[in-house]
């Protein structure tokens, strides 16, 4: 995959210096590893380990900068991965900093909403229980009656919570976790 998108970037980056600006050698190279490098950490992140998070930030930082060039004259499939990438950025890069207090607020609380709240079900050999299981899970996104994103209000603000929702259910449309989110 990774040499797939050096030959996209390759044949669609700076054809048109007049829309374009040259994006080739060195740094597009160093661009597509940093994508490749996030794309294969993306599935391991622990949000709430420092170590992880600081990585997977400098490494969406070092993206953001040049995403922009990549998308120049790509196809609209590139363009999509890229935007992908970037709001998964944007998204852990969210919780891992400004959501960071709040979610200790949320731990230290403990209330019995945050305890029973499992976006992400552990996964189960089933097929058909586990399409049941998820569905479940998307359908209390936010914890039952949206009760995380009361919580998140109630202990924080308004605006982490507006927040919240926006990169958490980018997130799940990321992963494809759920439909019609």
């Amino acid at each position: 995959m990774f040499f797939l998108l050096i030959l996209l970037v390759r044949s669609t980056v700076g054809d048109d210096e007049k829309t374009c600006v040259k994006f080739e050698g060195t740094k597009a190279f160093q661009c597509l590893h940093t994508l490749h490098d996030i794309s294969k950490n993306a599935g391991s992140i622990d949000f709430y380990k420092k170590e992880d998070s600081d990585k997977m930030n400098m490494m969406c930082e070092g993206f953001t900068v040049c995403a922009e060039y990549l998308k120049c004259k790509a196809e609209i499939k590139v363009v999509y991965y890229i935007d992908k990438i970037v709001s998964f950025c944007a998204a852990t890069g969210f919780l891992s900093t400004d959501f960071k207090e709040c979610n200790h607020k949320l731990y230290v609380q403990n209330s019995t909403c945050v305890q029973e709240w499992e976006p992400l079900p552990d996964p189960v050999e089933d097929p058909v229980e586990m399409a049941a299981i998820q569905k479940e899970a998307c359908k209390n996104i936010l914890g039952k009656e949206s009760c995380v994103e009361k919580e998140i209000i109630e202990n924080c603000n308004v605006e982490l919570a507006v927040n919240f929702r926006k990169h958490f259910l980018a997130l799940h449309r990321i992963i494809g976790a759920c439909e019609n989110l």
